[in-house]
C-alpha cells in the first residue's frame, strides 16, 4: 500500500478503495499468506477470489461464513466499517494539520528512525492511540449500539422506561454530547492523553 501511494505523488486517491484493499489483503494473508486484491487493478488469484464472491453476489447480503466456515470471521460487511473509520480518520486530519504534525513526529520521537511501526511498537504511541479514539468518539462506526431489554421499570435522566421496553443506545449522540465532552465538535485527540481512566472500570472510553 504504502509502495502504491508512493507512485500516486501528486493525484488523487480514493482513500476507500485503497484502505479496503489493504483490510481485505491483511486477513488474506492471515489465512493465505498472499494478497486477492492489487492496488493497481490487476487481479490476484482470480480463481480463487471467484469462488469467494460468487455465492456473495447471487444474494442479497449473505455473510461468506455462511457458505464457507473457513472464513468464520472473515465478513466483508464488517471491512466496510473499518474502511468508513480509516476515511473518517483521515479526512480529520487532513483538516487539523497541527495533529497530523504530532501524529507524524511520534514515531521518530518514540521508536527512532532505525525501525518501521511493529505492532509491538503501539503501547509506546499514545497519541496515536489518542487519535483513535478521537475519531471513534466523533464518527463511530455503529451510531446505535445493540439493543437491550429493560429487566424492571426505571427511571433515567428524569425518563421512566417501563418494564421490558427495548433500549437502543445512541453512541453517536453520546460522542458529541457538550456535556460529557468539552469542545464535542472538535477534533482533540489531547482530550485522552491526560485521561484518568482504568482499564478495570466501566467508563466505556
Amino acid at each position: 500500500m504504502v509502495e502504491f501511494l508512493e507512485g500516486k505523488d501528486g493525484k488523487s486517491v480514493k482513500i476507500g478503495e485503497v484502505a479496503f484493499a489493504a483490510v481485505f489483503n491483511t486477513l488474506a494473508n492471515i489465512c493465505f499468506s498472499k494478497d486477492f486484491i492489487d492496488l493497481k487493478g490487476e487481479r490476484v488469484d482470480s480463481g480463487l477470489k471467484g469462488v469467494i464472491w460468487k455465492p456473495l453476489e447471487l444474494g442479497s447480503t449473505p455473510n461468506i461464513a455462511d457458505f464457507y466456515p473457513i472464513f468464520d470471521g472473515l465478513d466483508p460487511q464488517g471491512a466496510d466499517t473499518t474502511t468508513s473509520t480509516i476515511e473518517w480518520a483521515m479526512t480529520e486530519l487532513v483538516k487539523n494539520k497541527e495533529v497530523m504534525g504530532k501524529l507524524r513526529t511520534e514515531p521518530g520521537r518514540e521508536i527512532g528512525t532505525a525501525d518501521s511501526v511493529k505492532e509491538s511498537h503501539l503501547s509506546q504511541l499514545p497519541y496515536l492511540h489518542a487519535c483513535i479514539k478521537e475519531t471513534l468518539r466523533l464518527h463511530p462506526p455503529v451510531p446505535f449500539l445493540l439493543p437491550h431489554r429493560a429487566l424492571d421499570t426505571c427511571e433515567v435522566m428524569n425518563y421512566t422506561i417501563p418494564f421490558d421496553s427495548q433500549v437502543i443506545v445512541n453512541a453517536w449522540a453520546i460522542g458529541r454530547d457538550p456535556m460529557v465532552w468539552k469542545e464535542p465538535l472538535s477534533f482533540k485527540p489531547e482530550r485522552f492523553l491526560d485521561s484518568e481512566v482504568d482499564f478495570r472500570g466501566q467508563d466505556f472510553e
